[in-house]
């Protein structure tokens, strides 16, 4: 029986499919969640986490998508 869930649990690990979540819509979500909690406990954090968003290499690429997608 220790043999059979081994060899299930091996065949399922590696054929299991890449995670869905971490696309531009799940950075997206995970990014409107994170912005929630910090409005709500933090608010000075909000212009913090801006400045340094605002230094990031692709801003350019991100906030273009952002436009397509009417987020702001």
């Amino acid at each position: 029986m220790r043999l059979i869930a081994s060899f299930v649990f091996l065949m399922l690990a590696v054929s299991s499919l890449p995670a869905k979540a971490w696309n531009i819509p799940g950075h997206m979500l995970s990014a409107a969640i994170s912005y929630q909690v910090l409005q709500q406990k933090s608010p000075p954090t909000i212009d913090k986490v801006k400045a340094v968003l605002e230094k990031h290499l692709a801003r350019e690429r991100l906030s273009s998508h952002s436009r397509r997608s009417n987020v702001s």
